[in-house]
């Protein structure tokens, strides 16, 4: 039986996968299939989101539903009619058995099918029955769908039967395991948590990021109720939402008027703690740009820690008058320094507390050692680790040696009782002493990482620097000056701590330390690296002059370096070379142990938000600080864009720096955002350099034909224009891509 209106039997399967995966996955498959009879087409294809299989799994077929063509009506679906299955043939719930290459079984609810099922459905309004033999396939290329078989169908002929297996290639690319970006987190003009207000400019921000990979920043705000009066908001969030910490102008506790007014160094703990130093006003009692410590978690109001004019906990009347280099731990313990007011003498101190007690790690003269040395008020940055201690650098006096035993480094977990590490004048691995010393690292296995300067060694001014790490019992030498560099140039020269906490070292003992070069075959072209300390001993992992990841060399400045527990070290440097101008010599880097050195982001490079919205990375616009990478390989980032726009953003180091061939936006498809990027930076950079030649040429263009995995009507909706050089490249390569579909 003929009918007027032809019929599209579109199978809408909205599959719950379960079987050898780690987890449930869940897609969206859609078949369209019309038939050929007359004037009636046939063609079959897949459209919506395919899962990329990897194993044996069951599929529970959750609806179907037909449309006509004709009147692009849905006439029915298995959930709510008019359209039903046979109950002779089978009733839902139907699900497909996936043996690892093929679907084994059709189920239904009486499990009477066998491989493959046959499908009744009957439309009771007219009364045409319609029954369709599908027999299925799956690929893994690229979690591919392909039908191998279509059988008669009452009333229509299909030009698949009796030709042999139909392969159809998917039209749209299977999702993406992990998104690059995973958000952005907030974008200037979005609305802020509470929705009092819009983010203004997020640039130059330096946000924080935990292991379970939340972010937290302080952003300015325009629009908001209270003008200049509550336009600071300090914000903790990931993909899935943002959460208000603390906000300017809100009272800090029930009954009185303090208020914050500012929000500044911004510690995050894996817990979701955020750690902060507010600016603290009170307008009732005429007291303006206090200090203090406070945490919050989102769920209540911030918990106070301590404020300025608050009481040392001495047994004199010296009260808190700054509060400097706070670092914060995962049982939400912050470590501080500060100088005091109405002390006795001179004073300062490094304090602990949780939001209770304060705990007095050390305080500037008043407390000693037993030779008679006493603490000076010169302490250096002092780092907490996860099980409470504290290690800081500081100065002494009164000691027996003069200025030849007065600076020191220890760790303090007792109140007012820190062990010493190593003294001025100690006995170094080898020949000499130490003299001074810089900022120390410390990890949870109470090593402590540091770099000194030496006296009296073998070699003189040749070899009076070194790189160490440590406790209280044992120090061990890692490099020093007058070693010859590993990358075998020239010889190291000095190890800098560009960060105010001093060398990076992780729980593997793994340390990071900008280092200089010098001797034979150095020059000011290549005296400056980065340094790696691990269990392969010592390598270079980028240097001056050598090729940056996506074109231009490193200029040296190699700032910010930070280490996490798998060995990975984020950077930021300045790049000159060939290509290279003020709007691209900028960028954001990463070293991987098994990946090697990585590029990130870089002025001039298109950031894809999603929905084809690329955006460039402004002069300027990379913002990445301490605190910015966590133990799980991901970095928050905050980014300005030439047309204005910023934003923060959370990415991840192994997944940007391994795309698909083509996948020019690194968000794990091959599509038309990806030759929208193309288009833009032909002959002008490397952002879209599939075969690696530092360039993006026609060559890369065929990487994404070859891969190019969208959907092919989309193609006809592509809005950019391209120069008439590359609508001669594009012009047999996307016949090839229409050909492909309907063959």
């Amino acid at each position: 039986m003929r009918h007027r209106f032809s019929i599209i039997i579109c199978l809408q399967l909205i599959l719950s996968v379960s079987g050898s995966f780690h987890a449930t996955i869940q897609a969206n498959l859609f078949w369209d299939w019309s038939f050929n009879g007359g004037t009636e087409m046939g063609q079959l294809k897949t459209t919506g989101d395919v899962v990329d299989l990897g194993g044996p799994a069951t599929f529970d077929v959750l609806n179907m539903s037909l449309t006509a063509t004709d009147t692009t009506a849905t006439l029915g679906d298995v959930a709510s009619g008019p359209y039903i299955f046979s109950s002779t043939i089978g009733t839902p719930p139907f699900s497909l058995d996936w043996n690892g290459s093929s679907v084994s079984a059709f189920h239904d609810q009486t499990d009477q099918f066998g491989a493959p099922g046959l499908i009744e459905m009957s439309d009771p309004s007219v009364g045409l029955l319609t029954q369709i033999r599908l027999g299925f396939t799956f690929s893994n290329f690229q979690g591919g769908l392909t039908v191998a078989e279509v059988g008669t169908s009452s009333g229509f002929v299909s030009t698949a039967t009796g030709a042999g297996p139909l392969t159809v290639t998917p039209v749209s690319a299977p999702p993406p395991p992990v998104n690059p970006f995973v958000g952005p987190i907030a974008l200037s003009g979005g609305i802020a948590p509470t929705g009092n207000g819009f983010f203004g400019n997020l640039g130059g921000l330096k946000p924080v990021i935990n292991l379970e990979s939340e972010v937290a920043f302080a952003a300015r705000l325009v629009g908001s109720s209270g003008g200049v009066d509550d336009d600071m908001m300090l914000i903790r969030g990931d993909v899935d939402g943002l959460t208000k910490i603390a906000r300017e102008g809100e009272f800090i506790d029930a009954g009185n008027f303090e208020e914050f007014v500012d929000f500044n160094q911004v510690q995050l703990n894996d817990d979701g703690q955020v750690g902060f130093e507010p600016g603290i006003d009170d307008p009732a009692q005429g007291v303006f740009q206090d200090t203090g410590i406070f945490r919050g978690d989102g769920a209540a109001a911030p918990i106070r820690v301590v404020i300025e004019t608050e009481s040392e906990p001495g047994a004199d009347d010296a009260t808190f008058e700054s509060f400097e280099q706070l670092s914060m731990n995962n049982g939400g313990q912050i470590a501080w320094r500060s100088d005091l007011a109405n002390a006795q003498s001179s004073g300062g101190g490094i304090y602990r507390s949780g939001g209770g007690s304060i705990t007095t790690i050390v305080r500037a003269q008043r407390d000693g050692l037993a030779d008679g040395s006493e603490f000076e008020r010169n302490f250096g940055t002092p780092m907490i680790n996860n099980v409470g201690h504290v290690a800081f650098r500081t100065n002494l006096t009164e000691t027996p040696g003069g200025n030849t035993d007065d600076s020191a480094i220890f760790r303090g977990f007792e109140e007012k009782d820190p062990v010493l590490i190593v003294r001025e004048g100690d006995d170094i691995p080898g020949t000499g002493q130490y003299d001074s010393f810089s900022d120390v690292g410390l990890n949870d296995g109470n090593q402590v990482a540091f770099v000194a300067e030496l006296r009296s060694t073998t070699g003189g001014s040749i070899d009076n620097r070194g790189l160490y790490r440590g406790d209280e019992t044992t120090i061990v030498e890692l490099a020093r000056k007058g070693l010859e560099s590993p990358d075998g140039i020239g010889v190291f020269d000095n190890f800098r701590t560009p960060l105010a906490d001093g060398p990076q070292i992780n729980n593997s003992n793994d340390i990071v330390v900008e280092v200089s070069f010098a001797g034979t075959g150095v020059d000011s072209e290549n005296n400056r690296g980065l340094l790696l300390s691990d269990e392969n001993g010592l390598s270079i992992i980028a240097r001056e002059g050598n090729a940056a990841p996506g074109g231009g060399q490193f200029a040296g400045s190699f700032g910010d370096p930070v280490l996490n527990d798998l060995g990975q070290v984020v950077f930021t440097d300045v790049l000159d070379g060939s290509g290279i101008d003020n709007d691209n010599n900028f960028g954001l880097y990463a070293f991987d142990p098994n990946l090697g050195l990585l590029k990130i982001f870089r002025e001039g490079d298109f950031v894809n938000l999603g929905s084809g919205d690329l955006r460039m990375i402004d002069n300027g616009g990379i913002s990445f600080g301490e605190g910015g990478l966590n133990d799980a390989g991901f970095l928050a980032v905050a980014l300005s864009f030439t047309d204005g726009t910023s934003g923060i953003f959370r990415s991840s180091i192994a997944f940007v720096n391994t795309p698909l061939p083509g996948d020019f936006d690194e968000d794990a498809d091959v599509d038309l955002d990806d030759l929208a990027l193309w288009e833009l930076v032909v002959g002008v950079n490397a952002q879209a350099d599939a075969d690696d030649d530092n360039d993006s040429d026609g060559r890369d263009f065929l990487a994404w034909q070859q891969n190019f995995n969208g959907s092919v009507n989309a193609l006809a909706q592509f809005q950019a224009v391209p120069e008439p050089g590359v609508l001669a490249l594009l012009a047999p390569a996307l016949c090839g891509i229409f050909l492909k579909r309907q063959q």
